[in-house]
């Protein structure tokens, strides 16, 4: 299942804590990239917020996955996960799809 993790700081901390956990963060990034769990990884231009597309087994596996990063673990941030879900119009063509009720002609 695929999930969009949005990261964002939940505490004040200072430039020296957030590079002493960065080596063990970045190690942490490319673990989970290894383990095929980040798909894709984005930072906001000020480089404060990471925005990660997950794949995970379900919600509480992607978020056992996340709280693996030390800045995590710290509480200087903290994870909003969301489950996504495939829109019909993109697989209606390769399988039988129930339409929800607020899709545009629903009569399939």
């Amino acid at each position: 299942m695929r999930f969009l993790a949005i990261g964002e700081r939940t505490s004040d901390y200072t430039t020296a804590q957030a590079y002493e956990l960065m080596a063990a963060e970045m190690d942490t990034a490319r673990t989970l990239y290894g383990e095929r769990v980040i798909r894709e990884a984005y930072m906001d231009d000020s480089y404060a917020d990471a925005v990660l597309l997950l794949d995970a087994e379900d919600l509480a596996a992607a978020t056992t996955h996340v709280n693996r990063y030390p800045m995590v673990q710290a509480g200087i941030i903290h994870f909003r996960i969301t489950p996504l879900v495939g829109l019909p119009a993109i697989i209606a063509g390769a399988t039988p799809q129930v339409w929800p009720d607020w899709w545009p002609d629903n009569s399939r």
